[in-house]
C-alpha cells in the first residue's frame, strides 16, 4: 500500500486525468483465463500485455459511482458496470468493505461507494491493472489523495484473485491511517467450504511507452 498525499483544492478542481477506454470484454470460452473479482472505491481499468507496452485503449472493469444517503445511484456519476456480474465457482469474498469516499467537488451530491463486480480474464500474457486514483474531498485547502498508477501481474489458469484498487484505512505503529492501495491476492480455496485463503500476488513494474497501434 501507498500512503496518501494531499493535494490543494484548487489543483483538484483544476481538471483530471483520464484514460481513454471501452467496457471489458472476456475472451473466448476457448482461452485460458482465471477469475478475477474486481473492488473499488475509484477505478480499474485490467488488459492483457500482449506486448511490452500500454494500450492505447484501455479495458474499463470496474468505476466507482456517487449514491446518496437514501441508496439512490446519482444519474450523473454512475457506477460501472451498472449492474455487477458474478463468475460461477468464484470463492467467497475476502477482502473488507471499502470506505465511501466524499467526492472532491459537488460535495453534497452523494458519496463514492464502492463496487465489487467479477470477470474472466486471460493467463496467456501478463494482465496489467491501472487505475485513475482517488480524492477524498475536504472542506479544507487541502485533500487527501492517491495518484494515478499501474501494475503488472503474472495470474494463473483456473484460479481466483481478488483485486482490491482505492483508498482505505489502514494500521500502522502511529495508528489508522488513509492508505492508497492497488493489490492483487490469489484466493486458495479451503477444502469444499467455499472459503479461501488470501495470498499475495508480487506485481510487476508497468511498462513505460505506449503501444503504436
Amino acid at each position: 500500500m501507498k500512503k496518501i498525499s494531499f493535494i490543494l483544492l484548487a489543483g483538484a478542481l483544476a481538471g483530471c486525468n483520464s484514460i481513454s477506454s471501452v467496457p471489458y470484454v472476456e475472451p473466448s470460452p476457448s482461452a485460458d483465463t482465471a477469475k478475477v473479482r474486481v473492488i473499488t472505491n475509484s477505478s480499474v481499468y485490467g488488459d492483457s500485455l500482449t506486448e511490452n507496452c500500454i494500450p492505447k485503449i484501455r479495458q474499463k472493469m470496474a468505476v466507482s459511482g456517487r449514491q446518496y444517503e437514501s441508496g439512490r445511484m446519482h444519474e450523473t456519476y454512475p457506477q460501472f458496470p451498472l449492474q455487477p456480474k458474478t463468475v460461477e465457482g468464484m470463492p467467497k469474498r475476502m477482502a473488507p468493505k471499502m470506505i465511501d469516499l466524499k467526492p472532491g467537488i459537488r460535495m453534497a451530491e452523494g458519496m463514492y461507494v464502492e463496487v465489487a463486480t467479477e470477470y474472466l480474464v486471460p493467463t496467456n500474457a501478463p494482465f496489467m491493472i491501472s487505475t485513475l486514483g482517488a480524492v477524498m474531498g475536504s472542506y479544507g485547502s487541502t485533500q487527501p489523495s492517491c495518484p494515478m498508477d499501474a501494475k503488472v501481474f503474472d495470474l494463473e489458469a483456473g484460479n481466483s484473485y481478488e483485486v482490491f484498487v482505492g483508498m482505505g484505512p489502514g494500521q500502522t505503529p502511529e495508528g489508522t491511517k488513509l492508505f492508497c492501495a492497488l493489490a492483487v491476492r490469489k484466493m486458495l480455496p479451503i477444502g469444499n467450504t467455499g472459503e479461501a485463503l488470501p495470498l499475495v500476488v508480487e506485481p510487476k513494474p508497468a511498462p513505460k511507452a505506449k503501444c503504436k497501434s
